[in-house]
């Protein structure tokens, strides 16, 4: 049984990821990364796509909407893509 891919949204700061299979920046090269990643939400790390506690530092707000979704994940892969200075694309 292969584990599931979580995706948590830390009030007021980065997206923990964990069980990710690959993750993408923006020129289509893939990341290294590691079991459980931190993705910067704020804007200001250093090592993006990476969160570096700068959000402390600059007194990072986030508001976060939560939805339900019925939705399963029907065996699709668990990856994301960093688009240049914007979004993520999971």
């Amino acid at each position: 049984m292969s584990e599931k891919c979580c995706i948590d949204v830390f009030d007021d700061g980065p997206l923990g990821v964990e069980a990710l299979e690959t993750l993408t920046n923006s020129n289509g090269d893939e990341l290294d990364i590691k079991k459980r990643i931190a993705l910067c939400r704020c804007g200001a790390s250093q090592n993006k796509p990476f969160c570096d506690g700068t959000h402390k530092k600059i007194g990072f707000s986030s508001i976060i909407e939560k939805s339900e979704s019925d939705q399963e994940n029907n065996g699709g892969r668990r990856a994301i893509r960093v688009f240049m200075n914007g979004p993520y694309e999971v």
